[in-house]
């Protein structure tokens, strides 16, 4: 009995540091990513949206298809997905 006690309060203490270090954790937290960010990551995912649309129009053959969709694309995926990643707010200065 006295090992199941001893379990039983290591367990409490573990769970009881869990939550205390979680809550520090989490007003420590602070989201780096605002509303430009959401918007350059809005314009990314309509340019990738569209590209695909371009890529599914026509013949397998024309223009929008081997053209404009795979340039659509690559602005999306490798312009515009890290730029809104990457963008960030100049400090507030008083």
């Amino acid at each position: 009995m006295a090992k199941s006690e001893q379990a039983a309060t290591v367990k409490e203490k573990s769970t009881a540091g869990k939550t205390q270090a979680a809550k520090s954790a989490g007003e420590r937290f602070n989201w780096p990513f605002t509303r430009k960010n959401l918007i350059w990551f809005l314009a990314a995912i309509a340019v990738i949206l569209v590209g695909y649309v371009f890529l599914g129009i026509g013949p397998y053959d024309s223009v929008s298809s081997l053209t404009i969709g795979p340039i659509l694309l690559v602005i999306g995926y490798v312009v515009l997905l890290p730029i809104s990643i990457i963008v960030r707010d100049k400090p507030k200065q008083s």
